[in-house]
């Protein structure tokens, strides 16, 4: 079903089911109203009757002579009054005339047999049990009216009695006929079929009318998104005085957003233009109605204070981005890819029409920059595939010299003759190479870690422990204070260790002449930091930037392998290392590890 067939129908149910219930409500109102004033006439009726009858009995009491002495006289003188009276029943005939729905007003003795009655041929008669209409009034509305419609033709009664002395001889009966209440209340139900159909025809004209006015944007709406899906440029609504304006405000959004998809398209073509890009939308005004959290980024504003200013405020002429977008923005000519290089490098590209225009602004020094990384990762990932395989074509032959070394050896000794010192300087040689072979496979192969939470603080005395001993034996002082009781990292406890003991050791190494190594954690962000601080005599600045290479050393002894090693096991947990170095007075190592919970809540307490 279409929309606009269910907006029809839903206009015309609703409309219809609010006259339908106005109507409902007001014929309620109608027929209470009705039913009370039917008890109020046939009470005002009783009544008038009780009070007429009660007059006459007192006319004749006072004729009889003596007078009655006892109840029994008194009620055999009501008795023949009400019989015998010939005003009584013209009068309830008269009585009868003013009630419209009732069909008949008797009196009867205590045995139900009627004395006197609007009707001449039902006196001396058993009066009928007709229901009582003050109870029948106790129902709720719609049951009442149900009643007047079910079953078999009945009468209502309204009772009041007549005696004297809280003792009842008679009682007046009015009858209300449900005939009568039938035709009373059927011009109600005539006017609620009327109301509702009158209901029906205005829904449906209402329906058919308000559907084409609200329906006719909405096509245009549908039209317009289905040509910004397709990826085509979405046409500019026409102006019309007949299309409310909240509609001519959301084509002209869909308008402007078609503008942005059709320029997010274009610049989703790899992962690099979708990160650094910054888009700014602004309306015929050359307000800004929209930045995205890139444009934030690089105008280094919140988003709520970048919406409302106008595109002078954002990119002032004074600069080379603000003259140059300012400039085509009078022209009204698009720009594609410019590039600025003030106030740094960037690269700018504007879409401009008569709803506005669109401005995105990327990075070119950092777009330069991730290309040059993964460029470089690419060409890393192929060399270290080829050295593996170097390595391996190395090992082989190696293993079969040392093989064949040992089997000379053997020869040697076995004819008795002295091994040559040659032999011993290759054997020694190939040792040295197997290692370097061995080191450089173990580099280049995936560790396999076990990551887990664990306490930095335990871990560090630990490693104390292990060193002391080397620092004793130099006269170096390792001072671990002032820390807190327990810092949770996520590491891999043996890398972790490892590392801790790879620098600890080096900076004891370092003070040939005695010192402190210090210890230090700190908290940085989402990292904690391990400092390692020694009073060596630093590291020279032209080889600073190379003590992390592979193979790389400064010591007579060394392989150049330690800190290597120590800034992969890093890097994989997560972290990562950092050294400041000052000649003659020391170097500081940080070792950065992922926090598993806060640092600075932990500080209430220190070793």
């Amino acid at each position: 079903m279409s929309l606009k067939a269910r907006l029809r129908i839903g206009l015309v149910v609703m409309v219809l089911l609010l006259t339908t219930g106005i109507s409902l409500l007001y014929i309620s109102r109608q027929l209470a109203d009705l039913f009370a004033a039917t008890e109020d006439r046939a009470v005002t009726n009783a009544e008038f009757v009780k009070d007429f009858v009660i007059q006459r009995i007192e006319d004749k009491v006072k004729q009889v002579s003596p007078p009655p002495t006892t109840l029994d006289e008194t009620a055999a003188i009501w008795q023949n009054v009400i019989e015998k009276d010939e005003l009584l029943a013209p009068m309830l005939t008269r009585a009868l005339g003013e009630s419209k729905l009732a069909s008949e007003i008797f009196i009867t003795d205590p045995h139900n047999k009627i004395l006197s009655a609007s009707t001449l041929a039902h006196v001396g008669g058993k009066a009928p049990e007709p229901v009582d209409y003050m109870e029948w009034q106790k129902q709720p509305l719609f049951d009442r009216v149900l009643s007047l419609y079910r079953g078999e033709l009945h009468d209502y009664v309204i009772r009041r009695p007549l005696g004297a002395n809280d003792k009842v001889y008679f009682n007046i009966h009015v009858l209300i006929s449900q005939s009568l209440m039938q035709k009373a209340v059927q011009p109600a139900f005539n006017s609620l079929y009327y109301v509702t159909a009158a209901g029906l025809g205005i829904s449906l004209l209402f329906a058919a009318i308000f559907s084409s006015f609200l329906i006719g944007p909405l096509a245009r709406m549908s039209a317009m998104i289905d040509r910004i899906t397709q990826g085509s440029k979405a046409i500019s609504p026409a102006a019309d005085s007949n299309v409310p304006s909240e509609f001519k405000e959301i084509e002209s959004k869909l308008d402007m957003l078609g503008a942005q998809m059709r320029g997010t398209q274009q610049e989703m073509s790899s992962l690099l233009e979708q990160m650094d890009l910054a888009v700014f939308i602004f309306d015929p005004g050359r307000k800004c109605i929209f930045a995205n959290g890139a444009a934030d980024a690089l105008l280094g504003m919140a988003k709520d204070t970048v919406e409302g200013h106008s595109l002078q405020e954002l990119f002032p002429a004074k600069t080379q981005l603000g003259a140059a977008l300012q400039a085509a923005a009078e022209l009204g000519k698009p720009l594609a890819d410019y590039e600025v290089t003030e106030p740094r490098r960037l690269q700018v590209s504007m879409e401009a029409s008569g709803r506005g225009l669109m401005i995105t602004v990327r990075d070119a020094e950092s777009r330069s920059a991730v290309a040059t990384q993964l460029d470089m990762s690419k060409r890393l990932y192929a060399i270290n595939r080829l050295t593996g395989g170097v390595a391996h074509e190395i090992k082989n032959p190696m293993n079969a010299i040392a093989i064949h070394l040992e089997v000379l050896k053997a020869k040697f000794q076995a004819a008795g003759d002295v091994v040559p010192d040659e032999v011993g300087v290759i054997g020694r040689e190939i040792a040295r190479l197997d290692r370097v072979v061995k080191t450089f496979l173990d580099f280049n192969r995936p560790i396999k870690m076990d990551v887990a939470q664990l306490d930095l603080v335990r871990l560090t005395e630990e490693a104390r422990n292990l060193l002391a001993p080397q620092a004793e034996a130099v006269g170096v002082k390792i001072i671990f204070k002032d820390h807190p009781l327990e810092v949770q990292v996520m590491a891999d406890r043996d890398l972790l260790q490892q590392a801790v003991l790879n620098v600890a050791s080096n900076g004891i190494e370092a003070m040939k002449n005695g010192g402190a190594l210090e210890l230090r954690i700190k908290s940085t962000d989402n990292f904690v930091v391990l400092e390692i601080a020694d009073q060596g005599s630093g590291i020279p600045p032209d080889v600073r930037d190379k003590i992390f290479n592979l193979y790389f050393t400064t010591k007579e002894k060394g392989n150049g392998i330690g800190l290597a090693v120590t800034a992969k096991a890093l890097q994989l947990m997560g972290g990562g290392i950092e050294v400041d170095s000052v000649a003659d007075k020391g170097t500081t190592f940080r070792l950065l590890m992922p926090a598993a919970i806060g640092v600075e809540s932990l500080y209430a307490g220190v070793a």
